[in-house]
């Protein structure tokens, strides 16, 4: 008797199990259990008798007894949701079942049935040249690099952005121009972050020899998609500078404002705009840098870029003038 009952009981609780969720297959199979992830373009399911991986090309519909976690191809945040399916169409369908919106399981890039503590890796950026080369009675070569690097998972965010700017003219360097910028943030939430920063530049037609900056400041993600992306930081900078002349090195604390947008338009076209905007107290000037422009996407991975640059600096060396502005046309690679 208590051997048939434990039977039972085990049978029981295997039924429990297989009664959650459903995976179709196109081959009409069906995998009833309770679905535990997707990443790396599989799905795992716990049929109540172990741990099955079925590649998601082969998955035709979804079904979850409980609300799983999702992250879209692109995003850099979790939404939770219940999937359901009606007439092979997989529906993702809020808490409170008052919104439903259609999906493809393909755009996923990480489900998981439980609550995420901890995000892999993402990577992307681009990078992008701009050329002049002339010949004959001038030889002049002129040469702009620019790029950015971005790593992130859930609760860290590290961007790494790099330009240059080189130019000889008559075999003799005439511009000189480097820039290298850090920024961590460490996200208190979806939208508000930590932020540190750091910064070094150089400009030989400035007279500047270096300028290094180091900060602290708080960060708002308004959004984070591949459509739009729109951040803003506010903090407290130190910035050292050194100019050739007079050779002394400088130090003032500073205010510093952020702000990074992009947004794509009709699938091809990305719009995007950077600001960098210091105020020293010392000498109660202001420093800005800014840089706007278009990314045209030519294939999957090559695109056109055009790119116009503004600097503003109202305490410069003496006999170099405050503003410094240029249009750039190029290519570029992103991934």
């Amino acid at each position: 008797m208590k051997m048939r009952l434990a039977v039972l009981v085990l049978a029981g609780s295997i039924s429990c199990v297989v009664q959650g969720d459903f995976v179709s297959l196109h081959n009409g199979s069906v995998i009833k259990g309770r679905i535990l992830s997707i990443k790396d373009e599989k799905l795992q399911i716990d049929s109540g008798y172990g741990k099955l991986t079925v590649p998601l090309k082969e998955v035709t519909d979804l079904d979850s007894d409980e609300p799983v976690w999702i992250r879209f191809k692109g995003s850099d945040t979790f939404q939770q949701w219940q999937l359901q399916t009606t007439d092979h169409q997989l529906q993702l369908v809020s808490d409170d079942e008052a919104t439903m919106i259609p999906a493809d399981p393909s755009d996923f890039a990480r489900l998981t049935s439980t609550p995420p503590e901890n995000d892999d890796w993402r990577w992307s950026g681009h990078a992008n040249a701009y050329a002049n080369i002339q010949r004959g009675n001038t030889i002049k070569n002129a040469y702009n690099l620019d790029g950015r690097l971005g790593i992130r998972n859930r609760l860290n965010r590290h961007i790494f952005d790099w330009r240059t700017e080189q130019e000889d003219d008559d075999e003799k360097r005439i511009k000189d121009y480097w820039q290298l910028k850090y920024d961590y943030n460490r996200f208190l939430s979806p939208e508000w972050y930590l932020s540190g920063s750091g910064g070094w530049e150089k400009d030989q037609i400035k007279g500047l020899e270096y300028r290094v900056n180091l900060g602290l400041g708080l960060g708002h993600q308004f959004w984070g998609e591949p459509e739009l992306n729109l951040r803003a930081e506010l903090g407290a900078s130190e910035i050292w500078e050194k100019f050739e002349d007079p050779g002394e090195r400088k130090e003032t604390p500073a205010a510093h404002w952020a702000l990074h947008y992009d947004q794509l338009f009709w699938e091809t076209m990305t719009l995007f705009h950077d600001q960098d905007i210091f105020r020293r107290f010392k000498s109660s000037s202001w420093l800005l840098q800014t840089a706007t422009g278009i990314r045209y996407k030519l294939t999957d991975v090559l695109h056109m870029s055009i790119r116009y640059e503004f600097d503003y600096d109202d305490a410069p060396q003496a006999g170099k003038k405050k503003d410094d502005s240029a249009l750039l046309f190029g290519l570029g690679a992103s991934w």
